[in-house]
């Protein structure tokens, strides 16, 4: 679902039934990053070079349908802005050991998918870009997974944790 950015009266009229559709009660808040892990076909772990072992990172959707992420590895070295893994067909890129961007996201609780809209994002590539996620919400865990290359290279699959801090 496309929520406009002009908004007219018939829109905000409709306002509540849009975003009760747009996402569960649930997922709206604050989420800090617990983990993020890759694993192969055989379910090994697959080193990540980008964002390293233990990265740190906070996500969040508000309950008008905006989201906005941003990862940063726990070791960063070197004052070059390079970039340190090219974006895929379903995960973006990253500078420098950082992720960052912000957008629009709808939600299919059915399926159990929420696709981020980049509108904005660290490198100019990803904006515009549709990122899938699959996700699970156990009280104040928030379990995402995909696979970075999309479903052309599905391996590794990835498993991002979240906690609700807000």
């Amino acid at each position: 679902m496309h929520l406009p950015r002009v908004w007219s009266l018939a829109t905000l009229l409709m306002l509540p039934a849009l975003l009760s559709a747009q996402a569960p009660s649930g997922l709206v808040g604050t989420w800090a990053l617990v983990s993020r892990v890759d694993r192969d076909a055989k379910g090994q772990l697959v080193p990540e070079p980008s964002l390293g072992t233990s990265p740190t990172g906070y996500l969040i959707y508000d309950a008008t349908g905006h989201v906005a992420a941003q990862m940063m590895a726990s070791v960063r070295t070197g004052s070059a802005c390079v970039v340190t893994a090219a974006a895929d067909a379903n995960n973006p890129a990253h500078i420098n050991g950082y992720d960052a961007y912000f957008g629009r996201y709808e939600v299919d609780a059915a399926a159990g998918i929420v696709r981020h809209h980049l509108d904005g994002a660290l490198p100019q590539a990803d904006v515009g870009r549709t990122l899938e996620r699959h996700f699970q919400l156990a009280g104040d865990t928030l379990t995402i997974t995909f696979r970075p290359g999309g479903e052309i290279h599905p391996w590794p699959a990835r498993t991002i944790v979240w906690h609700r801090v807000g």
